[in-house]
């Protein structure tokens, strides 16, 4: 299975987990869906963590 189709695949739970993080480390979603986030500094490395954990690849943070 490739990453998209295991994003596919686990689309509800990921999307569940998503809300959590989001909440937890007050995560705000740029636009409408997950591709572009404001998180702030001190909480990145963290959220990035917990991304992995939950199979989310994140390519480039700025």
């Amino acid at each position: 299975m490739n990453y998209f189709d295991h994003l596919e695949s686990e689309k509800t739970d990921i999307i569940k987990r998503l809300e959590k993080l989001f909440e937890l480390y007050k995560v705000e979603p740029v636009g409408n869906g997950y591709i572009d986030c404001i998180v702030m500094k001190d909480k990145l490395e963290n959220f990035i963590s917990e991304l992995s954990v939950i199979g989310i690849l994140v390519t480039d943070v700025s």
